[in-house]
């Protein structure tokens, strides 16, 4: 638990990293300074730790972050992949594992294909259409 915990809290501060950036500074930024410092934010923060999380379920020797079947940390990855995939940073061709993660559950899809500038759904109302597929049925905590 500890482990998937652990995966969980560096896609959380990834979006820490990301939101108040779109949505603060943004208003506070010149576009020529909102422009440098989001390809800054996306290029040197965000996309290398995302390729660090492509890595985990190759490593697992499956398709999910740990064991083989989808956690939380899993849930997580294909839940923020598409709300930080501004500008298509993060294709199929460049995030392989994350992207089988995202066929997974087939709800995240479009986003994931589409611009960010598409994505209108809240991570609540995500949760909840996982929850409606069943794919959590026999997922146990602890």
């Amino acid at each position: 638990m500890a482990l998937i915990d652990q995966f969980c809290f560096s896609w959380e501060e990834l979006h820490e990293k990301y939101w108040p950036l779109l949505y603060g500074w943004k208003k506070l930024l010149t576009t020529e300074q909102f422009n440098e410092t989001l390809h800054k934010v996306l290029h040197e923060q965000i996309k290398p730790i995302v390729m660090k999380h492509e890595e985990t379920p190759a490593k697992n020797g499956s398709d999910f972050y740990v064991g083989d079947k989808m956690t939380l940390a899993d849930i997580h990855a294909t839940i923020s992949v598409p709300f930080l995939n501004y500008d298509h940073l993060f294709t199929k061709e460049a995030v392989p594992k994350i992207y089988l993660l995202c066929t997974k559950s087939s709800w995240t899809m479009k986003p994931f294909e589409k611009s960010f500038t598409v994505i209108h759904q809240s991570k609540r109302m995500i949760i909840e259409q996982i929850l409606g597929t069943g794919i959590l049925a026999d997922f146990r905590l602890g």
